[in-house]
């Protein structure tokens, strides 16, 4: 038996089946584990934070987390769910003939399929980030997020996925048409190609879409960290200050980036709660 009469054999809806399914079980009972873990803990502060927190911080922070675990597993069923409906259920199948009976262009074709997946997508995500970031996080205290601003999000990101996805549709259903049997290898360079790019791109021109960055100024803060750029010989081309106290009070940081446009990042609300010691620990 040669391997294309394997294939041919194989039940791919079971196998698909079996591997979703054990995924998302996998995943659930690691969620469980995590949470009986929190609530084995949760009566006493453990030694290494007393004096760090609070009581009354303590118990917020573990029953924030026990509801973003419990929120993330149900999320993680209806993600599986919406899966199911699009592929064995025969939604993507459907968007397929009716993109066919738009257009013959495959490349024109897949665009509008992508497109609408996208749409669709972000459509049907709505309900759970509003309950996520007006519900969650609002409980908490952390949600600093707008009306205004949460709508104004849902639409950038829509564009920008919309821009890359039919810049890669079109480059590998073109690649697909004209490079013969070897199509693969070439549509593998050309989608690490444009991931490459993105990455590049993505910290001068995509994320000042949606926040403000300001050079770090601050020497007490600055100087630990630039002490320990200069220890690892890490090269880069700034120390950035981002306004996160927009959407939330969480504080966070992060490095993005490479080649000459590797950024780090600390969130305006970390710089408040922070000393320039605990910064570089953090960065470390």
């Amino acid at each position: 038996m040669n391997i294309v009469e394997f294939l041919n054999q194989l039940n791919f809806i079971g196998l698909f089946l079996v591997f979703i399914i054990s995924k998302l079980l996998i995943e659930t009972y690691l969620k469980i584990r995590n949470i009986s873990s929190i609530n084995e803990n949760k009566e006493t502060i453990p030694e290494r934070f007393i004096n760090v927190v609070t009581e009354e911080e303590y118990k917020k922070s573990i029953n924030y987390n026990i509801e973003r675990i419990r929120f993330s597993i149900l999320t993680s069923v209806f993600g599986v769910g919406v899966l199911l409906f699009f592929t064995i259920g025969g939604i993507l199948n459907n968007l397929t003939v009716f993109v066919q009976g738009v257009t013959a262009s495959n490349i024109i074709g897949a665009i509008i399929l992508g497109l609408l997946l996208i749409v669709i997508g972000e459509i049907i995500e709505i309900p759970l980030a509003v309950y996520s970031t007006f519900h969650i996080e609002e409980k908490y205290g952390f949600n600093k997020t707008t009306t205004k601003t949460f709508v104004t999000d849902l639409f950038k990101n829509l564009l920008i996925q919309s821009i890359f996805s039919s810049i890669l549709y079109a480059i590998v259903i073109s690649i697909i048409e004209n490079l013969g049997n070897n199509w693969w290898i070439y549509a593998f360079i050309a989608v690490f190609l444009l991931q490459v790019i993105i990455f590049y791109i993505y910290p001068v021109l995509i994320l000042p879409l949606f926040n403000k960055f300001e050079p770090l100024e601050d020497e007490k803060f600055k100087k630990p960290i630039e002490r320990l750029l200069k220890k690892i010989e890490f090269k880069a081309k700034g120390l950035f200050v981002m306004d996160g106290s927009l959407r939330s009070s969480h504080g966070n940081a992060f490095f993005t980036g490479f080649g000459n446009n590797k950024r780090i990042v600390f969130y305006d609300t970390l710089l408040e709660t922070i000393t320039p010691d605990e910064m570089e620990s953090i960065l470390g």
